[in-house]
């Protein structure tokens, strides 16, 4: 496994938080920064499309 930056990835590729996570996430949608929050990207669970997480574009996440 290799570590890169989120905003490296293209949408819909998988990744993990932690390398000795069991949990995968999915890169989504880009939110831009607006009047309500900072620039992130939209990652859904691996196991439900509607469930997920917003991570900074720089957060450094995990790959194979």
């Amino acid at each position: 496994m290799r570590q890169v930056e989120l905003r490296k990835l293209r949408e819909g590729e998988w990744f993990k938080r932690k390398p000795e996570s069991a949990h995968w996430y999915i890169r989504e949608h880009y939110n831009r920064a607006d009047q309500f929050g900072p620039a992130t990207f939209w990652c859904s669970t691996e196991w439900s499309t509607s469930d997920g997480r917003e991570f900074k574009p720089n957060v450094l996440v995990w790959i194979d």
